[in-house]
Order: structure tokens, then sequence, then C-alpha cells
């Protein structure tokens, strides 16, 4: 049988030859069974390629092949971090920390076996071939990224375990100019690939967009040196981690810079003027975030002059140094901003640290109109509180059980008497251990505030009768030369949001009916009692005895809602407070 035969035709007599096969016959030639395996041999190839063309992901253009193979690449990306977002231009940007590392290139294969159409697609998209790392086990040579990436911007990411994979590519190449992000990285800084890293910001950088260091020697003997030879023109996102000096550069398009764990040498000292220096050479800034600062507080550092930034949206601040309190005070004299500012403050142990810290009542938040109380984990964190108006927030989170809590006023680290409170008509608090122990309620609803409206959210608190809650508080009546008083006098809206089965304890309701009643008898009246509570609660007994009573208030309402619905109505923050989320900056 001839191999040579029109295909359709050798291929019925190869279905014959098998059709004995399959029956069990034996009187099939080796010869024919030889031309028989020719044939399908032939054929699969056919076969495979139709069924490919047929395939739906092979109806599309090569163009949006291509997307597909990026997406498959980075999709994990987004895996690694809660706290990271991507960056809407780039799937390898995680701010505040520029990571290309886990990008899949853990998982990277080499593939072999795949239709020449996908080969061909895959090395013509230059955007799959931007990413050069240096680590032993990416089986690509950086002649060929930089061939295949065209003349794309480049993404490098560099660290110390490999510390020669891209010398070529910094020594040797003319492609150095097309670097778009570049992160650094080593774990001393004065680990020998540290110091020999330094070569590795000596080029000029006219498309650098996104840098991150992290504990990089510095380039030269200056104090601050330049990077880049001062060419960072576009340079829009710096990350300083674990540093021990500031660059020199000057950062006119800067908007995103993050600095954390900064600790200069002895013989190099840095201090907060030369921060400050830095600081202001950045006019753009939209987000800052410093964490950690350890310099030494100068004499002089009294009279350094606030820093403006006015563009600034979003500012984190962590640490309980000396230094960072003096830093909060320079960043926050010019605080307005006619769109908004969001302030993170976390790691201090009580705030504000200082009577004289005054930068509170600037306008950013002199008129702040809801106040937030809540005990949170988040690492250390354990009380948080919150003040917002319209476009503004500011946050304040205090580490958990920090030493020195006991003996602060009220026993709590926030220092009330020194928060703008006059304007506040909301009063948000979700009930709990910390919160009614270290959150000083005494004092705070003893200062003069608006508040007409309070939301409390309760929880597992009433298990610790020995703790008041804050119904309590505003059901206690206070002895004064005038008679009788209650605080916050023009509270007329009270909404409690309880948890599954939260109303079953007597106490809720006991508490409850004592503040309902207690100020309807001292002319303190509420206008409003809305109990929000699980479907499974709003008809039960205790509930419905308490509609009855009517309580002294003129509308009693009882809803039923999930969590979602009460989630959303009790975290309504300013839009500058939730554009989006990152590891210094967390779901407020």
């Amino acid at each position: 049988m001839a191999a040579s035969q029109d295909l359709p035709s050798v291929l019925q007599a190869a279905q014959i030859l098998l059709s004995r096969i399959y029956e069990g016959r034996h009187t099939v030639s080796t010869d024919d069974l030889l031309v028989v395996e020719g044939i399908l041999a032939l054929a699969l190839p056919l076969v495979r390629q139709s069924i490919n063309v047929a395939s739906s992901v092979n109806q599309c253009s090569p163009d949006i092949l291509g997307l597909i193979f990026q997406y498959v690449l980075y999709q994990d990306s987004r895996k690694d971090d809660d706290y990271r977002v991507r960056n809407n231009n780039d799937d390898t940007f995680l701010w505040p920390f520029l990571s290309v590392q886990p990008v899949s290139i853990k998982r990277l294969k080499t593939i072999t076996h795949v239709c020449h159409r996908w080969r061909h697609v895959a090395i013509n998209t230059p955007e799959l071939w931007i990413h050069l790392y240096n680590h032993d086990h990416v089986p690509y040579t950086t002649a060929m990224l930089l061939r295949r990436s065209k003349a794309l911007p480049l993404t490098v990411d560099v660290d110390d375990e490999y510390p020669d994979g891209l010398l070529e590519l910094f020594l040797f190449s003319l492609s150095t100019p097309r670097i778009r992000h570049l992160n650094l990285r080593a774990h001393e800084p004065e680990a020998p690939f540290s110091r020999r890293m330094r070569t590795y910001t000596t080029f000029s950088a006219p498309q650098l967009e996104i840098l991150s260091l992290h504990s990089i020697s510095r380039p030269d003997d200056t104090p601050q040196p330049l990077l880049f030879r001062g060419d960072t023109r576009r340079l829009s996102v710096l990350t300083l981690q674990s540093m021990q000096w500031l660059p020199g550069n000057q950062f006119p398009n800067l908007t995103h810079l993050c600095i954390c764990s900064f600790q200069p040498r002895a013989n190099a000292p840095v201090d907060l003027r030369d921060v400050a220096e830095f600081l202001s050479e950045c006019p753009r800034l939209e987000e800052l975030v410093v964490s950690q600062l350890a310099l030494d507080i100068a004499l002089n550092d009294e009279f350094i002059d606030a820093i403006t930034l006015r563009c600034l949206r979003r500012l984190a601040l962590g640490g309980s140094q000396q230094a960072m309190s003096r830093l909060t005070s320079l960043l926050m004299g010019n605080a307005s901003r006619p769109k908004g500012i969001a302030v993170r403050i976390f790691g201090q142990r009580s705030f504000p640290p200082q009577s004289n810290f005054t930068w509170l009542d600037k306008p950013a938040f002199d008129d702040a109109d809801t106040l937030d109380l809540r005990a949170i984990q988040i690492e250390d964190t354990s009380l948080v509180v919150t003040t917002t108006n319209a476009l503004s927030g500011l946050r304040v989170e205090f580490p958990q059980f920090s030493r020195g809590w006991s003996d602060l006023y009220d026993h709590g680290p926030i220092q009330w008497r020194d928060w703008p409170l006059q304007h506040v008509r909301e009063l948000r608090i979700t009930d709990s251990y910390i919160v009614r122990k270290h959150g000083g309620f005494g004092l705070l609803l003893s200062l003069p505030m608006s508040l007409t409206t309070l939301i409390l959210r309760i929880g597992d608190a009433y298990k610790h009768p020995l703790l008041p809650s804050v119904l309590k508080f505003l059901a206690t009546p206070h002895d004064t030369p005038v008679g009788l008083t209650l605080l916050c006098p023009v509270l007329s809206t009270v909404r409690i949001c309880g948890e599954r089965h939260s109303f079953v304890d007597p106490d809720v309701i006991d508490d409850i009916v004592a503040l309902t009643s207690i100020r309807a008898a001292l002319g303190y009246r509420l206008d409003t009692l809305i109990v929000e509570c699980h479907a499974d609660d709003a008809h039960g007994s205790a509930l419905t005895q308490l509609i009855r009573m009517k309580l002294c208030v003129d509308v009693v309402r009882v809803v039923s809602s999930d969590d979602a619905v009460r989630a959303s109505r009790f975290s309504a923050w300013p839009t500058v407070c939730t554009e989006s989320t990152h590891r210094y900056w967390p779901p407020w």
C-alpha cells in the first residue's frame, strides 16, 4: 500500500486495516501496519491543527491572544498581599513597594509543545518580555529579553540573591534609558552587593517613573548623592525602605513617596531639617507615607518652617519617635486642602502627643462633624479614632495595650481635650471591651459638642458588666448648681446596630429603657430610636415589649438588615479616605 496515494483513499484503506486489527484478525502484515502508522503520523498534525483552528481561543486576533497570554502570566500577582493594589497602568506596580517578583516568576516554565501560531504570537508580543529579573531560574538571557521587548519601556528587578544576573544590562547595554520601573533590593546596607549596586544608579534614566530602593549604600561620599546623574524628571513614585541616606535629586513630578525604617549612620547623620528640605523638593506629592523615622532632634529644629505640599491628598505617618511627632506637626501646619485630605497616624502611644499640638485646629479638621471610635486588629493596633467632615478624614491608631495607657488622663491614650470636637454632630461607637476601658467616655461626652446622633454597634462588651456602656454614661444624671443634667443635651437620635442575637441579652434592653426613660424624665427626650438587627431578632419578645412601651421616645423603629447593609451605613467615609488600600493604608 503506497503512502503516496491521495489522503482520502489512503485513510479509507487505513480504516479497513484498523478494523481488522480491532476484530482481532492476525492477517495484517507488518508492512501494512507500518504503513498505517505512517499515515496516522502524517494525519495527526493536520487533525491537531484543525482542532486548534476550530477552538474559540484561536478565533481571536493576535493582539487579543497576546493580551490573554499577559493575563495568564500575571494573574497570580493580585493574590500576594491583601493590602496592596494594582496600578491602573501596570499590573506589576504594587504601591507602596515596587515588587515584580510575585508575578508568577517562581512558576515560570518553558513550554515547548504549542502550536506555531501561539509561539509566533508570544514571541512577537513585546509586552511579554519587558520584565527583567536577576533570578537564576529565569530561562532567558538578558539579550533575548531586550531583543524581544523591542523598544518598550522595561521593568527591572534586582536583588542580592543573584547579584550578577543583570550586569550585562547595567554595564554594557544601551537599553538602560528604556527602564521605567526599577527595584533594587539588598538585605543589608553594608553588604558587598549593596555597595556594588551603587553602580546601578549611575546611568541616565529619562524614562524612569517608579523606583524602589531597599538597603542600598550611598552611590558616593556626598551627604545627599544624586541618582541617575540627576535625571529623574519623570519619576512619579519613590520608595525608600531601610535606607541610611536621602537622594539629593529634585523630584518635580513625584506624586507618591514612601520612606520606611529610615535610620542614618552615625558618621553620616540626617536630621529633621534635611527631611523637611527633601520633602520641599517634591511639590507635587499626592500621597506620602513615612514610618519609623529614627532621627535626632536638634535644638534649632523648632524653627523649621511648616512643609507646604499643596497637592497632598493622603498622608500616613507611623512610629512613636519624637521625630515622627515633630514631622507630623510640620506637615499638618498647612493641612487645609480645597479638595480634602486624609491622614492616618499609627503607632502613637497617646494622641495628640503634646498639649501644644495645635495643628488639629487647622481648617482641614476644625469643622469635623463625625467621630468614630472602635477597636480593630491590624498588626498591633487596638484602638482607632476617626474624625471626618465632608471632604477630609483623620484616623489615629493606638498600639495594643500600649505602655503608659493607665497613667494617662481617664485611663486612655486619647487626649480628647485637644481634639476639635465642637462641631461633631454624629458619634459612631463600635462597642467592645477595649473601647469601654480605654475610650475615655467620661471625658469625651463631657466636652462641648453639637452631638445630635449616636450610632452604636453592640457586640460582646455586655459580657463585661463592670465597664459601663456609652448608653449608661448618657443616662447618668450629674448634680450641678442648676440641678440634675445629662451629657450631650441636644442628643435627639439613637441608632443601635446589633449583631446576631445581641438583643437577647437583657442588659442591652435594660440600657435602652434606662436611656430613654431617664432622659425623658429630666427633659432631654429623644426624638427617634432605631434598633437595627438581624431578621431572626426582629420578632423577639424583648423587642416586641420594647416597641409596646414606646420608651418615652417620639418614634421607635425596629428594622432588619443584613451585615453588608449595616456595614456600609455605619462606615461612610469621604472619598479621599477610601480611594485605594495598601499596606500602610488599610480599609477605613
